[in-house]
C-alpha cells in the first residue's frame, strides 16, 4: 500500500519522471507535483498538475465560459514499474480526492491519453473518467526516433531550413532530416463539481462526454506524411523513449521542462 499524497518540489518530480516515464520532460505550466511513497519511504508514484501550452483555449473549446481557474490538467502520471496491480487507479483516486480538498472551486480534472504512442487511456477508463472524443495531431521524429513537438520544429528549421525560416513546411522538415507523423490524442475529464453543475457543463460543451464507448488499441492509428505519397497509414510509430528535442539550450537546462508540451500524460 502506498502512503498518503504529499506535495514535492518540481526538481524531485522531474528526477522521478526522468527515470520512470517514457517522456522525460515536465510541462512548463506545472503548478503542483504530488507523490506517494512505498512502505520503505521511497517515492513510488508522481503526478503533476497544471496546464498545457494553451490553458485558456483548451478548456474554453470544450466548456465555453470556463477558464484556467476552473481546472487542472494532469500533466504526468508516473509509477515505478514494480508497483502492484491497480496502483495507478489507487493513485489517481487519491489525486482526485486531494484536488477536492485542496483546490476549492475547481470544477474539472482534465487529461489527454497519448494515442500517438499507442495509449487509448485505459487507466482513465478504469477510473470512470468521461471520454470526449479525440483530436488528430502531428509530431516529428528525428533519425533516432526522438520526438519533436511542432512548436519546437519551427525553432529547429530556423537554423536548418533550406530557404525558409521558422517553417514546418514538409520539404523543409524532410530536408532537415525529420519525418512527420499524424496520430490521435484522446480527451478525458473527471468532474470535481456536483452532479447538477456537471450536467450543466455537459449541456454547454460541443463534445459528447460519456462513460462508455471508450477507445481501444485499434483506435490508435498512425500516418506518416511524405512529399512523394502524402499520408500513408502505418502499423506503428518508431518513437524511442527519451527527451523531446527543444528549440534552444535553455529549455533543456530548466529542469527538463518542456515549453511545448500539451501535458498529455
Amino acid at each position: 500500500m502506498m502512503s498518503a499524497l504529499e506535495v514535492i518540489p518540481r526538481v524531485t518530480a522531474y528526477g522521478f519522471v526522468q527515470q520512470h516515464h517514457y517522456s522525460q520532460v515536465l510541462p512548463k505550466l506545472t503548478k503542483v507535483c504530488l507523490a506517494s511513497r512505498d512502505e520503505h519511504g521511497k517515492i513510488a508514484a508522481v503526478a503533476t498538475l497544471g496546464w498545457g501550452v494553451r490553458p485558456k483555449h483548451t478548456i474554453a473549446l470544450a466548456f465555453p465560459g470556463l477558464g484556467p481557474q476552473d481546472y487542472y490538467e494532469l500533466g504526468k502520471l508516473c509509477l515505478r514499474d514494480e508497483m502492484p496491480p491497480n496502483s495507478e487507479s489507487w493513485f489517481l483516486s487519491r489525486i482526485i480526492k486531494w484536488m477536492r480538498e485542496n483546490c476549492k472551486g475547481m470544477k474539472l480534472l482534465w487529461t489527454w491519453a497519448d494515442g500517438m504512442l499507442g495509449k487509448p487511456g485505459y487507466i482513465y477508463q478504469a477510473s470512470n473518467f468521461y471520454y470526449g472524443g479525440y483530436i488528430t495531431t502531428e509530431v516529428y521524429l528525428d533519425a533516432d526516433g526522438t520526438k519533436v513537438h511542432p512548436r519546437s520544429m519551427q525553432g529547429i528549421t530556423e537554423v536548418h531550413g533550406r530557404g525558409k525560416r521558422m517553417s514546418r513546411a514538409l520539404e523543409v522538415t524532410e530536408a532537415a532530416g525529420y519525418t512527420k507523423w499524424w496520430g490521435r490524442q484522446f480527451r478525458y475529464v473527471y468532474p470535481l463539481c456536483d452532479a447538477r453543475a456537471w450536467r450543466s457543463l455537459q449541456h454547454t460543451s460541443p463534445f459528447t462526454w460519456k462513460r462508455c464507448e471508450y477507445p481501444k488499441d485499434v483506435d490508435c492509428v498512425w500516418e506518416r506524411q511524405t512529399l512523394a505519397n502524402g499520408r500513408e497509414q502505418m502499423a506503428s510509430m518508431p518513437f524511442v523513449r527519451g527527451k523531446y528535442i527543444h528549440k534552444g539550450p535553455q529549455e533543456v537546462l530548466d529542469f527538463g521542462i518542456d515549453n511545448s508540451s500539451d501535458g498529455q500524460g
